[in-house]
């Protein structure tokens, strides 16, 4: 978790992914410390919809019974990204990938959230089995070289991991 003050689940899942990100920040103490869920709550796109018994949606919920203080945005990601987040200047230090899995939607989510993300921020992103996510990484480390990459296929559904290459203060090298 690296101490992530500011973190940002782009799709619900069902509430289990910002549910454990506020709690690794309440376990280590991080004082200040927000997590928002992003998510449209669109029931045409599967789980975590109105529809589904006991989801993050229903005040019954575990996110809604112990995890109060998470912040729901109910709105497509792009326009929490340009509306929220922007206006409000914030600098994410996680941000977790896991809404629309197509090509276009995915590489858009990223894409759009780069300019919010603190240099020492992560990302990841969910469901790297699928093909559509896997293009999506492939694109992402051509465009983008600066990001190093580990994916975890044999967790859930795939997991990759993103973050900027850290260079130690004392290179003297380039960076490419």
């Amino acid at each position: 978790m690296a101490r992530a003050r500011v973190c940002v689940c782009l799709g619900s899942g069902g509430g289990f992914v910002p549910c454990l990100m506020r709690q690794a920040q309440m376990d280590l103490g991080i004082d200040m410390a927000e997590t928002f869920l992003v998510d449209a709550v669109l029931p045409e796109a599967g789980y975590g919809g109105p529809e589904v018994a006991m989801g993050w949606i229903h005040e019954g919920s575990l996110l809604r019974q112990q995890f109060g203080d998470i912040v729901i945005l109910s709105c497509l990601t792009g326009q929490a990204a340009t509306g929220f987040f922007a206006k409000n200047a914030t600098a994410i230090d996680y941000l977790h990938i896991d809404a629309d899995h197509s090509f276009n939607a995915a590489l858009a989510d990223f894409e759009t959230y780069l300019p919010l993300l603190k240099p020492s921020a992560f990302v990841t992103m969910h469901d790297t089995v699928t093909e559509s996510i896997q293009n999506v990484l492939s694109t992402i480390l051509l465009k983008y070289p600066k990001f190093q990459c580990i994916d975890l296929p044999d967790v859930g559904a795939g997991l990759a991991i993103l973050r900027c290459k850290v260079l130690p203060s004392n290179f003297a090298g380039t960076d490419s």
